[in-house]
């Protein structure tokens, strides 16, 4: 889905049967800045993530790795001239989350951040999984990184898990009011990842090869 040449948004959606759904949101946006990292209000990476409600909680992660999917490391080289056509980099998250209902299914969506601070850095993927008997998730997602990367960039992978049934097609969780249209509140997740300093779950943006 391309909106426009200096904002896009791409969307990739894949189904393996019924159950699993999954895909890659990017904005690739230059220069942004400011609030949502300058993006319009209808770029679809960009989502009022709530947090974890106590009413509404389940489950915890264990260690979260992001890591370079071609070599393991936590460094991936700057995409220069659109990586001279070798294709994108990707990186690699993974965790054990446990704690779940056994047999229940969960959508797991990752978004990028910016570290330490945060910052919602405008990708995002999404895995629906089936707890375990032991109610365990296994998590292990590549997502891509977008052109518009910069050398010395530090980012973070932070995954929440939702209830299978409150996250969209498109891998937004839904709104609680339907009737919204901007700025919505969305239903909180059962668990989420906030250590944005984590150095095991940051990947830094290196000198092209």
């Amino acid at each position: 889905m391309k909106f426009r040449r200096t904002a896009s948004a791409i969307l990739a959606l894949a189904f393996s049967g019924s159950i699993a759904a999954h895909g890659v949101a990017s904005a690739d946006l230059l220069g942004s800045s400011g609030p949502g990292g300058g993006r319009p209000f209808w770029d679809p990476t960009q989502v009022n993530e709530a947090d974890v409600k106590p009413d509404h909680a389940e489950g915890k992660f264990g260690p979260v790795t992001f890591t370079d999917a071609g070599d393991g490391d936590h460094v991936i080289p700057f995409l220069e001239k659109a990586n001279a056509g070798k294709g994108p980099y990707y990186g690699r998250v993974q965790t054990v989350a446990t704690g779940y209902t056994p047999g229940q299914y969960y959508t797991v969506r990752v978004t990028l951040r910016t570290a330490d601070n945060g910052a919602d850095w405008g990708v995002y993927t999404w895995q629906t999984y089936q707890a375990t008997a032991q109610g365990e998730l296994h998590i292990d997602l590549r997502i891509e990184f977008p052109s518009r990367a910069q050398v010395g960039e530090r980012i973070v992978a932070a995954p929440a898990v939702y209830n299978a049934n409150d996250i969209r097609r498109d891998g937004r969780p839904n709104k609680v009011d339907p009737k919204c249209v901007l700025n919505c509140e969305r239903v909180a997740p059962l668990t989420k990842y906030k250590d944005y300093s984590n150095p095991d779950s940051i990947i830094t943006i290196g000198q092209a090869e």
